[in-house]
């Protein structure tokens, strides 16, 4: 008997961001249904709007972006053309139930408008909607069309309330999917607590199928797509400011040798090996992770590099002595090359309060391991938190700025910074015995109030994360576009703002604040930050590795710094590492002066018959590092500013010592500092599409009309 139906399921998903990286949730539920014998197709919407009917160098782009992710009512046409597209789409195909993926809440604003479409045109569809994006609370994007109500509800009641969808899947739809198409779950489901699916104490589902995705449209810079892979669910943790808690009530993974092999298998089929796990962490279970990482290591040392597996992640930095160098370093073997962490902030009382579990002891640990092995990294910012003193948020700054060398050596590769805002579904809303938290607003808002905190008000929250964008900017760190997109800001803002002073005007004095101490350290950042370089890089190591070679005798090394012999001893044949003390002169350039001398050119080479050199005396420089940088590894900036002598006549630039000579390099304090003037650093903020100094005026100017 043949089926009326084309497919038994359509999964799509509703566009949020750009085309960075293929959503998951479809691609693994297809997998899931086809291995019980149904028909799934999906549906990426996401690309079609952002390549043909706009790109990331058009103003349909940004209006596109704007209002999708902000506070806004302003529809721009595109998006009514676009939504007229899906539901031409979709009538082209004969299905049981169309599934939606709510990504996040970002995905709201799509997900809630395209269903109102198909209630219009295409009345007797059976809508099923799933994702994290349904269990949180109010709608930062969707604020303008709700009532005050409306906005109390979480996002699956208020579109059961306007009867915007037929079947709700609250929590893994993995299983769920199968007991909807095979009729366990009918159209009288009842109340909607009855549709929250518990999890499973595994993830051991068939593979992800991105059969019907365009994969060639997620492609920009990179030769290959980047494909996402759940490695796990959940957190281990339960940061009061996250609302993954709420969403999975306990932490899921998959055992390490069942990663492997999905990996592996994807990158066979779609010709890739760039992979992203799109998982809240991807170090939660430490056993399962080294599992993988031995297997995909093991694969890496046998495959040719155009076969390689590299991958990326989020990250949570955990105390000294949880993760083991050698582990770590089997990680890196397996292609880890960037993980996005979940530092939030460098106050250990602020991480404390915040339920993190960890310090910044840790993070410091994890990043010196980073730059060992050559894994990259991002580093999220949470500014504002309801526990953060004037004295945490300036030793976050202090810190801030002590991290220095891992910005300039490309270990940190932006920041991302972010203000606190108040999740109802957080720790943090829910224990308000231990936060002392009020708050106007449900979700996402400026308007909270907290006893423990009093002089934490609006202003003080906006001034310390303006003064770490400008600290950030002054320093030359990278910073993420979307950490200051000023508009967002000021719609949310804006928003808030009334109900923010509402609310501070009914609990508190306003006469009672203390004035806003920040400010005097803004108007004086260039000073404040030169200020502490000079206190927290007195001075520096100086580490050189080289190779010797001996001939009648050993090859005699000295080093100079700032005109002081330190060192100058002989060293025989192999490889050697020695470090050595730097005190930063603040008031002149520093100076260091590597060179070798004792050699007889007459006696101290020895050549064969043909005159070829069979063994010589001679050193070969194979690093020399300050503040943790390789000075070597930025050949074209050692080259034209280091000095070279042979025989004491300068000479072209040379990496090592076969006449008596010496190189020597001048520098401004601290060398990090110094090299961040001297090459390019290309980042996010100097790449975004507003212009950035005058945004920082605009959220300035904002900011000083706020009493509080």
């Amino acid at each position: 008997m043949t089926s009326r139906y084309d497919y038994d399921i359509v999964i799509l998903n509703v566009p949020w961001s750009d085309l960075s990286v293929p959503f998951s949730a479809p691609a693994v539920l297809k997998g899931i249904a086809e291995s019980h014998g149904y028909k799934a197709k999906t549906i990426d919407f996401n690309v079609d709007l952002f390549t043909n009917f706009c790109d990331k160098q058009s103003e349909k782009y940004t209006q596109v972006q704007e209002y999708y992710m902000t506070y806004t009512k302003d529809k721009p046409k595109i998006i009514n053309e676009f939504y007229d597209h899906i539901i031409t789409t979709l009538k082209k195909y004969k299905f049981r139930y169309l599934g939606i993926s709510v990504f996040y809440i970002l995905s709201q604003k799509a997900t809630f408008e395209l269903c109102n479409r198909l209630r219009e045109d295409m009345p007797d569809t059976k809508i099923v909607l799933g994702g994290k994006g349904l269990g949180v609370y109010n709608h930062l994007s969707l604020g303008p069309y709700l009532s005050d109500e409306e906005k109390k509800l979480r996002f699956d009641r208020l579109m059961a309330e306007k009867d915007l969808s037929d079947f709700f899947i609250l929590g893994d739809a993995e299983d769920a999917i199968i007991d909807l198409l095979s009729g366990k779950l009918d159209d009288s489901a009842g109340d909607i607590s009855n549709w929250f699916v518990p999890q499973k104490d595994n993830l051991e589902y068939p593979f992800a199928n991105f059969d019907d995705y365009k994969l060639d449209q997620y492609i920009e810079k990179n030769a290959q797509v980047q494909i996402p892979i759940i490695s796990s669910k959940g957190c281990v943790r339960r940061c009061d400011f996250c609302d993954v808690p709420s969403q999975f009530k306990k932490f899921q993974s998959k055992n390490g040798k069942r990663m492997a092999e999905e990996m592996l298998h994807l990158a066979k089929k779609y010709n890739t090996q760039k992979f992203t796990m799109a998982d809240s962490i991807a170090n939660g279970n430490l056993k399962a992770l080294i599992e993988f990482a031995g297997i995909i290591a093991k694969h890496n040392r046998n495959a040719p590099d155009s076969q390689k597996i590299k991958w990326s992640s989020n990250w949570i930095h955990r105390p000294v002595g949880q993760l083991t160098e050698a582990a770590f370093k089997l990680i890196a073997e397996s292609g880890a090359e960037h993980f996005t962490v979940g530092a939030e902030h460098f106050s250990d009382n602020v991480l404390k309060s915040m339920g993190k579990k960890t310090n910044m002891a840790g993070l410091v640990h994890e990043l010196s391991l980073f730059r060992k092995y050559g894994v990259q990294c991002s580093i999220n910012q949470i500014i504002g938190h309801w526990s953060e003193t004037y004295d945490d948020f300036m030793e976050h700054i202090d810190h801030l700025i002590k991290l220095g060398p891992y910005f300039t050596n490309d270990t940190i590769t932006s920041i991302k910074a972010h203000l606190f805002y108040i999740m109802s579904n957080t720790p943090a809303a829910m224990n308000s015995e231990k936060t002392g938290l009020e708050m106007l607003d449900d979700d996402f808002s400026l308007a909270w109030y907290t006893v423990k905190n009093p002089n934490l008000t609006l202003k003080p929250r906006l001034a310390r994360y303006y003064f770490m964008i400008v600290l950030a900017r002054y320093l030359k760190y990278p910073l993420d576009q979307r950490s200051f997109q000023i508009k967002n800001h000021i719609h949310r803002l804006q928003e808030s703002l009334p109900r923010a002073m509402k609310l501070f005007d009914s609990r508190v004095n306003r006469n009672q604040f203390k004035p806003c101490k920040i400010f005097a350290n803004i108007e004086n950042i260039e000073a404040y930050a030169e200020s502490k370089m000079r206190e927290f890089f007195k001075d520096t190591k100086v580490k050189l590795k080289f190779e010797s070679n001996s001939y009648k005798g050993d090859p005699i090394l000295f080093v100079k710094i700032n005109g002081e012999l330190i060192l100058e001893k002989s060293f025989g044949q192999g490889q050697h590492e020695i470090v050595l003390d730097m005190k930063y002169d603040y008031v002149y350039n520093n100076k260091i002066e590597i060179g070798m001398k004792g050699k007889n050119k007459k006696y101290d080479t020895k050549l064969d018959a043909n005159g070829n050199i069979v063994q010589d005396k001679n050193i070969h420089l194979k690093a020399l590092e300050i503040d943790s940088i390789n000075v070597l590894d930025y050949p074209a900036y050692f080259n034209e500013n280091a000095k070279f002598v042979v025989d004491n006549k300068p000479t072209e630039p040379k990496y090592g010592f076969w006449h008596n000579g010496s190189t020597t390099l001048e520098f401004e304090a601290p060398f990090w500092r110094h090299l961040q003037g001297k090459k390019i650093i290309e980042n996010y903020a100097t790449k975004d599409k507003y212009d950035f100094e005058q945004n920082l005026n605009q959220f300035k100017n904002f900011f000083t009309r706020i009493e509080y």
